[in-house]
């Protein structure tokens, strides 16, 4: 009707009829060849009823110019309805979740009009469907001439604030009271006393939180003692920790007994695999290199609990022990395991997609985490339908996602996030760390003095599988690239002992 109608008003404009209403008034004025298109709508509302069959005859012979005229005025019509739908459309839907990504822990809620974003250092983990915080604290049993230091693992109820010890450094508290018994006149540093420049005893654990599944905390432990005359020790490990009663985890308390048998048994010829291709390169970094090799023993309780695009996996690292290889770790590419009853519990956190374009599919929004080129980064985006909106910019890898759309705004355990994320703001500069200045100076100190680096390790992201590498000029070709900048690293440190 409205294309009869305009053709017969612009018969009615060019014929004999008279002009309903004068040109260029109205607010379509000048759209509609020069009239109104006020008075446009007028006419099309009073030929309505007799618009049909002549009108659809009429439009055989619409002209060119009248049609483009036609179609902008149609679009200046349409056009606020399109904005109202657009601008529901450009709404995300309301939205509420936790985000785990590189060191920290992302707050992300959307009302249906805006989206707030916070961030915390907050490691947090489910336990019987209530959050709890995993920290450390620094525990400080040092001498004038002995630095002793270790931390301790905690687990923090949110909803009543109880924190239970989870793991202290029986291994440092047995060389306290070997110190005390050994000093019985010298009295325990206080927390603004100073230390000696070079003590006679430095004996450090540091422990770094890398992820928590459910029960199951990870952590690489980082131990130097050096006790003049002796004791000369050095190791990098990783472990798994049930935070419910604080014990070590075993590969076999994951799959069973059967299970671990043969994933063992895998991770021996990993490592096995990994020495040999060392061995036979035929070079002076390799020969200089496997006089250390030695000094790498399996460990089996030495792993991470990862996840391997989606399935539970198991990665291995081979602490280094003795005068060469102390220190260091050997890295294992990550092996797949059966999920057992436990990864029920947490499968829902994990994505279900790749790790390059990592998705949480919910019911009514998806959460999307895309890494960006460098490797360091990710953009988060919820979708829902065809509508994707950019939320936030995070660090890699973006671990996990917790819903809370089903817990109201008021109800106890929202409130206890607020608290703990609005607590979190005061912590000291070392993510989840609570430490204190006295010890800092302390470990600062010895950094300072020791020969041996405090964390000679090569870090990398366990999620995704190990790749192997060509690498033009490298001696270790059958290694994957974890390994290789591992050895290299070894050379360099072997070096620098000869240099000394």
């Amino acid at each position: 009707r409205l294309i009869a109608c305009s053709r017969r008003w612009t018969t009615s404009r060019e014929g004999s009829r008279p002009r309903p209403e004068r040109a260029g008034s109205g607010w379509l004025g000048g759209v509609v060849g020069r009239g109104s298109g006020f008075a446009w709508l007028l006419y099309c509302a009073r030929m309505s009823s007799s618009a049909s069959a002549h009108g659809f005859r009429q439009l055989q012979r619409f002209t060119g110019a009248n049609a483009v005229a036609l179609a902008a005025s149609l679009a200046l019509l349409i056009a606020p309805v399109s904005c109202r739908q657009d601008k529901r459309a450009g709404m995300p839907p309301a939205a509420s979740f936790l985000l785990v990504a590189g060191d920290s822990t992302f707050w992300i809620q959307s009302d249906g009009g805006r989206v707030r974003v916070r961030r915390s250092p907050l490691l947090l983990t489910m336990l019987d469907g209530r959050f709890h915080e995993l920290y450390l604290a620094d525990d400080d049993r040092s001498y004038f001439d002995a630095i002793i230091v270790s931390q301790r693992i905690y687990r923090r109820d949110l909803m009543t604030g109880d924190s239970v010890l989870v793991l202290a450094d029986s291994t440092l508290a047995a060389i306290a009271r070997d110190y005390a018994a050994a000093h019985p006149n010298e009295p325990q540093l206080a927390p603004d006393d100073e230390a000696a420049a070079d003590p006679s005893t430095q004996a450090t654990s540091d422990i770094e939180l890398l992820d928590a599944v459910g029960p199951f905390l990870t952590i690489e432990q980082h131990v130097d003692i050096d006790v003049v005359g002796a004791r000369d020790q050095h190791a990098t490990r990783r472990g798994v920790i049930d935070v419910r009663n604080g014990h070590p985890v075993s590969v076999a308390d994951l799959v069973g007994t059967d299970q671990a048998r043969t994933v063992l048994a895998q991770a021996r010829r990993l490592l096995s695999s990994a020495l040999d291709s060392v061995r036979r390169a035929n070079d002076d970094r390799a020969r200089r290199a496997v006089s250390a090799l030695t000094g790498f023993t399996f460990d089996a309780l030495s792993f991470a609990l990862v996840d391997d695009d989606g399935v539970p996996a198991v990665a291995f690292l081979v602490p280094g022990h003795g005068s060469r290889a102390g220190g260091l770790a050997l890295p294992l590419a990550p092996l797949r395991i059966a999920p057992g009853p436990w990864w029920s519990a947490v499968r829902s956190t994990f994505p279900t997609a790749p790790f390059a374009v990592s998705t949480w599919t919910g019911a009514a929004y998806d959460v999307v985490a895309r890494d960006d080129s460098s490797g360091e980064g990710a953009q988060v985006a919820m979708r829902a339908g065809p509508n994707e909106w950019i939320v936030a910019r995070v660090p890699s890898p973006v671990r996990r996602v917790y819903r809370l759309d089903t817990l109201a705004d008021d109800s106890a355990a929202v409130r206890a996030l607020s608290r703990a994320f609005d607590e979190s703001s005061l912590y000291s500069g070392e993510a989840r760390t609570a430490l204190r200045p006295s010890a800092t100076l302390r470990l600062s100190a010895i950094a300072a003095v020791r020969d041996q680096p405090r964390h000679a390790m090569w870090k990398n992201d366990l999620r995704r599988p190990n790749a192997f590498t060509g690498v033009m000029g490298s001696s270790y070709l059958l290694l994957p690239r974890v390994q290789s900048a591992f050895f290299q690293r070894m050379e360099r440190q072997s070096e620098r002992r000869r240099a000394e």
